[in-house]
């Protein structure tokens, strides 16, 4: 006779961005923008987000502090509403695989 072991389901929470606080920031010389960041940054996923973003130069743009759970990245004077949600969805795509390196 096989004894199984029930499988017990780890909830695990992803950080994710939290579009809604988009807002208008100064950073370095200029202006920006910040975006608060939702889930658990420890010292590892802030480690796993720093490296990815050295490795891709559509993520270099993007600074985080993780004491106040917010990333910040440069505007252009000329940034469409297009171009801003485009740089809110390569945050999204670094976030998550942020992530999915924390899985492993």
């Amino acid at each position: 006779m096989t004894v199984s072991t029930p499988k017990v389901a780890v909830d695990r929470v992803d950080v994710r961005v939290d579009h809604a606080t988009l807002r208008i920031v100064e950073v370095g010389r200029g202006t920006g923008y910040a975006v608060r960041l939702l889930g658990p940054i420890d010292e590892g996923w802030s480690l796993r987000f720093r490296n990815l973003k050295t490795h891709a130069r559509i993520f270099s743009r993007f600074g985080l502090d993780a004491s106040t759970g917010t990333v910040s990245f440069s505007r252009e004077t000329t940034d469409t509403p297009a171009d801003v949600i485009e740089a809110l969805q390569a945050l999204d795509t670094l976030v998550a695989r942020a992530n999915g390196v924390s899985r492993s």
